[in-house]
């Protein structure tokens, strides 16, 4: 009898653990649509970098006051250095997120570089250990363009502001535009 109630246990266990890992897989946000624009624009991405932290979250505190129902932020690296300064390789992060609805994800991308953004993000920190003010954080995340298709919101930030004047997020935003509405 012992060894029934052990392999009913391990059973349980497994079914848990499988249901588990269908639910979390179902929540994850996908974006294969972006992969052949970034490859056009000699952009890879990757998991935003740990020494990064900063700005992503800024957006992610920013996004939740939103209440997506999935959302996640890509870093993004030029593989075209710019020209007259040597190594340099402009980085973004995009931001994804879904809504549920095409309203919804309109006022997010809207609101994303409106006036008072900042003071929303500050806002926002209060009552945290980490309660930076307006000006450190327009300097860490340089917001750039945000486009909802439907009821999904891409938005661009750097932390760099020479890199708002480059060329590749203009045809990242134009390429963007572009994608069908979800």
């Amino acid at each position: 009898m012992h060894k029934s109630t052990i392999k009913f246990g391990i059973l349980i266990t497994l079914l848990l653990a499988t249901a588990g890992l269908c639910v979390r897989n179902r929540s994850e946000l996908e974006w294969a649509e972006l992969v052949p624009i970034l490859n056009q624009n000699n952009l890879t991405a990757s998991e935003p970098l740990e020494r990064h932290k900063d700005v992503t979250e800024i957006e992610a505190v920013d996004s939740r006051l939103y209440a997506p129902i999935r959302g996640a932020t890509i870093y993004l690296q030029s593989q075209t250095p710019v020209a007259g300064f040597e190594g340099l390789k402009p980085r973004y992060w995009l931001r994804i997120e879904d809504y549920e609805t095409a309203a919804t994800a309109s006022k997010r991308a809207s609101e994303y570089r409106a006036v008072g953004t900042y003071d929303r993000i500050e806002a926002a920190y209060r009552g945290s250990s980490f309660e930076p003010d307006s000006l450190m954080l327009s300097k860490t995340s340089v917001r750039m363009w945000a486009v909802a298709r439907g009821k999904r919101v891409y938005a661009l930030t750097t932390d760099a502001s020479i890199s708002t004047y480059l060329e590749p997020p203009k045809r990242l935003k134009k390429a963007i535009e572009l994608l069908p509405e979800i």
